[in-house]
């Protein structure tokens, strides 16, 4: 009997969803603490490959109002003209844009675990227009929110913000960089980066170059990442980049063998 009992429970551990702790949920540079009001814990987890969130805590930092259906077991996020609705145990949610509908079939159902009802980060995430990103190191899931990052990058430095922004043929900036040796205030360099960006037809073309005299600036320059020109170009398959700096082609993997 002993025996069978073994055997049974080594089954049931085998087949039932694996739980991963000790992960951590980043969004715009601080890490979500996720005790509730009344002093309890659930934390993220990795269930199945997939990264699970209380529903609740990651429905109100990304600003959607949450609404609970306990008969049916169904959470309905909603967020301007984007709703996401969600039933437990179902891996078919339910998104809906300007009020047309889209089934999706999820990774990883949502759950309840602790009490708590544990949801897809990616899924809601993206459905809300964010994006997920994942540092191994530090076991971190990072929310990337494109609204904080372009005001954070507005008042960080003006001219890049414009050069990202603004709709003009022609466009010319010049960004600083100023790197600190903590140890050495002699190593302190400055780097200058020349853009300018001109649109011709449906192709813009666009040359990097970087200034300055310290050992940092040669340095870049001997790497051949100065005088960079390239272009992008709207086609019917979407945007095709060209350029013939070595640099450019081995990060894009285009570089011919």
């Amino acid at each position: 009997m002993k025996k069978i009992i073994f055997i049974l429970t080594f089954i049931l551990l085998i087949t039932t969803c694996t739980f991963a702790s000790n992960v951590d949920l980043q969004i715009n540079g601080e890490i979500i603490n996720f005790t509730d009001e009344k002093g309890k814990t659930v934390n993220p987890g990795i269930i199945n490959s997939r990264m699970m969130v209380p529903m609740r805590k990651i429905f109100e930092i990304l600003g959607a109002e949450v609404n609970w259906d306990g008969e049916t077991k169904t959470v309905t996020g909603t967020k301007g003209n984007t709703s996401i609705k969600l039933q437990i145990d179902n891996p078919i949610a339910t998104k809906t844009i300007n009020g047309i509908k889209e089934e999706i079939k999820l990774d990883a159902p949502p759950m309840i675990l602790y009490d708590r009802t544990m949801v897809p980060l990616r899924f809601i995430a993206e459905s809300l227009d964010k994006q997920v990103g994942w540092d191994a190191d530090t076991r971190t899931a990072i929310i990337i929110d494109y609204d904080y990052f372009m005001n954070d990058l507005k008042a960080a430095a003006p001219a890049l913000y414009n050069f990202l922004t603004v709709n003009n043929n022609n466009v010319e900036c010049n960004i600083t960089h100023n790197y600190y040796d903590l140890l050495n205030s002699a190593n302190n360099a400055s780097i200058i980066t020349k853009i300018n960006s001109k649109l011709k037809n449906n192709s813009r073309n666009i040359s990097l170059k970087i200034e300055g005299t310290n050992e940092l600036a040669k340095e870049i320059k001997l790497e051949g990442w100065n005088d960079i020109s390239f272009s992008i170009i709207n086609n019917e398959i979407g945007m095709v980049l060209n350029t013939d700096n070595f640099k450019l082609k081995e990060m894009f993997g285009t570089s011919e063998e």
